[in-house]
């Protein structure tokens, strides 16, 4: 949430706390499936926001080329993972780290990234059930941010209505995609909310009051999550054992 990161600066964290309770090799395997179930939730959930808002408003056409060439992106980078999770992905990055000198740096044994791909392989073949339920948890996620909107505008006494909140939410996440080099997205995020707003016929003000108080419920969340790790750190809190 805080550094320009694709949305990936959080999994070396996700490894390093999963670590104390499980092999690091399951770890880093683990976090690698949960993204990946992530991003193609992520991409279904766009591809549905975005087909859905077509009977009831007429956005510009280049944003609706930029949707589609973004969905078009990580459809194709959803495919392309698929199988190089299947193929191995960490012990062919290995060896081509290796001949650069730099294969210390991120993987301490060359056997430990083979492990990592096993792992990986057997998972999606052993445990089909556990992938499909991984991704439609991380789809239905992705609904947290429309039920948000929905609650925002009923709180503000205006008619609730699904079909903008789903397309304010998926049109917001497709500027987070390609803003995604801007730590935090502060200011743009903001600014692309009042636009939508306007466009689906809202006061612009409305669209900048929902930014906001978004923003301060992210930075609380964000303040939580820093005090856990602090703490975790600190060693005040414990992994569960079991």
């Amino acid at each position: 949430m805080t550094v320009p990161s694709a949305n990936l600066a959080g999994e070396p964290v996700k490894v390093l706390i999963l670590k104390e309770r499980i092999p690091i090799e399951s770890a880093l395997s683990s976090v690698t499936v949960y993204k990946f179930t992530d991003l193609l939730a992520m991409t279904l959930f766009l591809l549905i926001g975005w087909l859905f808002h077509f009977p009831f408003y007429t956005l510009p056409i280049s944003w609706n080329i930029a949707a589609g060439v973004v969905i078009s992106g990580m459809t194709g980078i959803s495919i392309v993972l698929y199988f190089l999770q299947k193929r191995g992905i960490y012990h062919p990055t290995s060896l081509w780290l290796k001949k650069l000198g730099l294969e210390n740096l991120i993987f301490g044994k060359l056997e430990a990234a083979h492990l990592i791909d096993q792992r990986i392989g057997a998972f999606y073949h052993d445990h089909p059930r556990r992938f499909f339920l991984s991704l439609f948890y991380n789809f239905c996620a992705w609904f947290g941010g429309v039920l948000e909107i929905v609650l925002f505008m009923k709180w503000s006494g205006i008619e609730a209505s699904f079909p903008a909140a789903l397309t304010i939410e998926t049109f917001s996440l497709f500027i987070n995609n390609v803003i995604f080099f801007v730590p935090a997205r502060v200011g743009v995020v903001e600014g692309g909310r009042v636009l939508l707003f306007l466009t689906l016929g809202y006061a612009p003000s409305l669209g900048l009051s929902y930014g906001i108080l978004r923003r301060i419920r992210e930075c609380v969340w964000i303040g939580v999550g820093l005090l856990i790790l602090l703490l975790f750190k600190r060693g005040k809190i414990k992994p569960d054992p079991a």
